[in-house]
């Protein structure tokens, strides 16, 4: 759940917005009860690994109704991503392995989605406004559904690269120096002028399994990987910026 409320998400209004809203309050009355438990966090990351699979299973399957059975599971995956975290706070039990482990699993459990779906995908219910057929022959050159689905992992592996790089900065420096300094270089510098919302957990899930669902997985996945791409290039920069700032000595405060 870590870049569900992540700092670059401010001019989200899906991230802070409506999904986030929904997720959260359907993920709260899950974690009370589970912190009366001995359940971990992490073993509640199990739990959503295990829903996306079950998930991707249905997705994978060449029938519309199994879709939108894989849609709930994969979207209660979600529910589950917002639930270790909460639980983590109640219980007090947050940590540094905690907070890369769910950033793995999250790739993971994406990982085995798009693979499912690219699996499962063919059905002809609603005409697609770009398919792989389409898609081929405006480019020249044979497409198919899995160099579409490897394009945006790709581009998610990048973009979780820099959200761990970012982790590494706020944990070997002051978080809240950390923090300011990202206010100045934003404030001072021409990126102030670049739009840099991000592509949350829940907004990345929703377009996901709303893409399968509506039969639009082709424009929809070069949609995600585009905006991950983008982003991921803009964060370059302005990680860019602080490190070398921090490296050269520079006081952040």
């Amino acid at each position: 759940m870590e870049d569900a409320y992540h700092p670059w998400i401010k001019n989200n209004i899906f991230a802070k917005g409506l999904l986030v809203a929904i997720n959260t309050k359907l993920a709260l009355p899950i974690s009370k009860r589970l912190a009366k438990t001995n359940i971990t966090p992490n073993q509640i990351s199990w739990i959503r690994f295990l829903l996306a699979v079950i998930a991707a299973i249905f997705f994978a399957i060449h029938s519309w109704s199994y879709h939108v059975i894989g849609a709930f599971f994969f979207q209660l995956s979600m529910i589950f991503d917002l639930v270790d975290g909460q639980v983590a706070r109640i219980k007090k039990m947050n940590t540094v392995f905690g907070r890369y482990f769910d950033l793995m699993l999250d790739l993971l459990s994406t990982i085995v989605v798009i693979f499912g779906i690219c699996a499962g995908y063919g059905i002809d219910f609603i005409p697609e406004l770009i398919s792989v057929e389409r898609l081929s022959r405006f480019l020249g050159m044979k497409i198919n559904i899995w160099m579409i689905g490897m394009l945006f992992l790709i581009a998610l592996l990048f973009e979780k690269h820099l959200l761990a790089y970012e982790h590494y900065l706020e944990e070997k420096f002051n978080i809240e120096r950390v923090k300011e300094r990202e206010k100045l270089v934003e404030k001072h510098s021409f990126l102030k002028y670049i739009p840099k919302g991000s592509v949350t957990i829940d907004f990345r899930t929703f377009v996901i399994w709303g893409s399968v669902v509506i039969n639009q997985v082709v424009l929809f996945l070069l949609f995600l990987a585009f905006i991950e791409a983008y982003h991921s290039l803009v964060r370059i920069i302005f990680f860019w910026k602080i490190a070398k700032d921090i490296k050269t000595g520079i006081d952040m405060v």
